[in-house]
Formats: C-alpha cells, structure tokens, sequence
C-alpha cells in the first residue's frame, strides 16, 4: 500500500446525473406571476394599511380579547388586500393575453392580404 502523498492521484468526484426538468406551461407561469406579485403587495400593504389602524379599537368581534380581534383582523386584512391585488394581476393578465391575440389575428390579416 502507498504512503500518503508518494504516487496517490485523488479519485474524481463523479457528481450525480441531475434529470431535466420541464418547462413551465404558459398559463402556470401567469398563475405563479400573479399569485406571488399579489402576495408581496398584500403583505406590504396590510403593513402599511394596520400601521395606522389597529383592529381591536372596533367593536365588530363582541366579546373576544383585544388579541384575538387584533390576529382576526390582520388575518382578514391581509386576505382581502392579497384577494384585491390578484383580482387586479388577472385583469392585467387577461389584457395582455387578449391584446398578444388580438396582434397575432391583425398581423395574419395583413400577411393574407398582401399575398392575395
């Protein structure tokens, strides 16, 4: 047996066979873009918006602690700003696709109008 360092050439790391994943469809990626875009929007403007407005100062959960109206509330609006931001994210998302589509028939229009 050889000595440490007298003829020992280190063995190769032989890394391991990663398989390749599929692309993303079209439409997953859209969901994903609106869906996490609404979420950083929620989340910045439910911080904002309950930096001014503290939700156990209403009256609208009788009988619970302050506690439980403060978590209640933040949980209600970060929900509706992240349900108001995705609904906008689609509207955009529809308009765009609408408009790509709208382009794609008036551009084969006018590629059959100049070659008839």
């Amino acid at each position: 047996m050889n000595e440490p360092g007298q003829g020992d050439t280190p063995t190769p790391l032989v890394e391991p066979e990663i398989p390749q994943q599929r692309p993303w469809r079209r439409r997953w990626q859209v969901y994903a873009a609106v869906g996490w875009g609404s979420f950083l929007v929620a989340s910045f403007a439910t911080m904002v918006f309950f930096a001014f407005v503290d939700p156990a100062g209403y009256d609208w959960m009788a009988g619970e602690s302050p506690e439980a109206i403060r978590q209640t509330g933040y949980a209600l609006g970060f929900f509706f700003f992240w349900l108001i931001s995705a609904l906008a994210g689609i509207v955009v998302a529809y308009l765009i696709r609408s408009t790509r589509g709208e382009a794609r028939r008036r551009h084969a229009r006018d590629r059959e109008s100049a070659n008839g």
